[in-house]
């Protein structure tokens, strides 16, 4: 009878201890797609910026030469 007792407080801990872990691992991913959204949208960012820079260059660029 102990002996069942035992085995059951211990499945018990196992199930909460999974419980647990399994919710830092939520807790985890959360936070990895997060950051992955932001790189992704800075990268995007920096990209849009870089391509608006490209853009006024080649403007003056062809502004220059066909001004000669």
């Amino acid at each position: 009878m102990a002996q069942a007792k035992r085995i059951y407080i211990l499945t018990i801990k196992v199930k909460k201890l999974f419980c647990s872990l399994f919710s830092v691992w939520c807790f985890l991913k959360e936070i990895e797609h997060m950051l992955s959204i932001f790189l992704w949208s800075y990268m995007y960012r920096n990209t849009c910026e870089r391509l608006g820079e490209l853009k006024k260059a080649v403007e003056k660029l062809t502004c220059s030469l066909s001004c000669h």
